[in-house]
């Protein structure tokens, strides 16, 4: 069963294809969801993670194989 971030996320990508012609800012939107796909898969809660604490879980030595899982490679 799709849950419905997953959904969301897909209709976002969609609109983005469709409506946003500047390909640097596609580009960077598209990684901004390619990062909060990211967070809801790792189960880390997108809407009350903040910067502190994901860069805490970021750089925690202990979680490096879930990082390589889950998280997109950084490109930005």
């Amino acid at each position: 069963m799709i849950q419905a971030d997953e959904i969301e996320i897909e209709r976002l990508r969609n609109w983005l294809r469709r409506n946003c012609h500047r390909a640097d800012v596609r580009h960077c939107l598209s990684r901004g969801l390619d990062y909060y796909e990211a967070v809801s898969r790792a189960g880390l809660c997108a809407d009350a993670t903040s910067s502190d604490d994901l860069y805490r879980f970021l750089s925690d030595p202990s979680v490096i194989e879930a990082r390589r899982r889950t998280f997109v490679e950084p490109t930005l």
